[in-house]
């Protein structure tokens, strides 16, 4: 059987030596799998780079070209909605820090490079967060009618507002005011990720430095509780590491901001997935000194279960054991998330709404 995501994989990192190789039934397979984890631009992107577009079959080159306007027209489309959140934050004299997508676009680093993504994520300061969401609310983002837990959820115990939707257009804003949950069992400091960013668009806002950026990304990935789009994560942090990992230092950079940043852990994680799916070019050193770090080895149980876990959601790609394997790094991402004696009652008023939401909803109806 066709290995489907060691193809997106392999037109993504070595783009040259894969086309050629590929017939129309690899290609049928590639196309939608790739659609769906959000990476069918970035492989046009990585295949016109390599300068062999032309050898993509007809068929699927319409696919790629479609892709590649796509993505084109989605960060213009994202960047001008950066410069109207940027007005309307205006009056608070908050410059965030652009996060994720929108920061890879603003910073203008190769991870940028035909990445999709549905949301824009941005830091304040958590003093200016009551002030920074009024004048969002003023300018037409609202979070619409939010439940009293929901609400609770989000402003005692998450590190982030509810998400707001422009009730116009409809972009949705993810406004953090820290990296990690409050309660989580991991504390990072924002503070030091803020001051080693860089300005832009005018010096109204700040991105990561790039070290930063794939340990977020890592963080994020490896904490999380769903991977729809995890290849796609994983494809970021391999671009940055290969567009900035070009001197020994930067390196050792990274390992020293995972460790000074409580991120050594998930960048072990990041190292050891992106070297073995996309052969990012890992130093065996720096994999050794984070694994130090983080006082863990590569190969763990966690390890392989992310292995299963992060492919696409389609017939085909998945393995015997991926549903398995989700579900226990869902359950894994919500005890890191909250502790227990937080999460249970959580999942328990979760589970009891989802139930009453069930029996509320009418049968459905059948002809005569």
């Amino acid at each position: 059987m066709t290995d489907v995501r060691a193809l997106i994989c392999d037109l993504i990192a070595k783009p040259a030596d894969t086309v050629g190789r590929l017939g129309l039934g690899e290609w049928e397979a590639v196309i939608p799998a790739a659609r769906a984890t959000r990476l069918l631009a970035r492989i046009a992107v990585c295949i016109e780079a390599a300068g062999h577009f032309d050898a993509v079959p007809a068929g699927p080159r319409r696919h790629l070209d479609a892709a590649l306007l796509a993505a084109a027209r989605h960060r213009a489309d994202v960047m001008t909605e950066v410069e109207r959140v940027l007005d309307a934050l205006a009056p608070t004299g908050v410059a965030p820090m652009l996060l994720k997508g929108a920061a890879y676009a603003a910073g203008g680093v190769a991870a940028a490079d035909g990445r999709l993504f549905g949301d824009i994520d941005l830091m304040v300061p958590r003093e200016s967060l009551t002030d920074v969401e009024h004048v969002l609310r003023r300018a037409g983002w609202t979070t619409g009618r939010v439940e009293p837990y929901d609400f609770l959820y989000y402003h005692r115990w998450m590190h982030q507002l509810p998400p707001l939707v422009h009730v116009e257009r409809q972009s949705v804003l993810d406004v953090h005011h820290t990296l990690a949950a409050p309660v989580s069992r991991r504390t990072v400091d924002e503070g030091m990720v803020r001051a080693a960013g860089r300005r832009v668009m005018g010096g109204r806002a700040l991105v990561p430095m790039p070290a930063d950026m794939v340990l977020h990304s890592a963080a994020h990935l490896f904490t999380d509780t769903e991977f729809p789009h995890g290849l796609r994560d994983l494809s970021d942090m391999d671009r940055l590491m290969r567009g900035e990992g070009t001197t020994p230092s930067w390196w050792e950079l990274l390992a020293l901001r995972a460790r000074n940043l409580g991120l050594s852990t998930e960048l072990v994680m990041a190292l050891v997935h992106c070297r073995r799916l996309f052969g990012t070019p890992v130093p065996d050193y720096v994999l050794a000194r984070a694994c130090k770090d983080a006082g863990r080895r590569r190969g763990t149980l966690t390890d392989r279960l992310f292995d299963h876990a992060l492919r696409p959601d389609l017939d085909g790609c998945r393995t015997v054991w991926t549903g398995t394997a989700a579900r226990l790094l869902h359950l894994r991402g919500h005890l890191l998330r909250m502790p227990p004696r937080l999460l249970v009652p959580h999942l328990a008023h979760k589970g009891l709404r989802a139930a009453g939401t069930w029996l509320k909803a009418e049968p459905p109806h059948h002809a005569a």
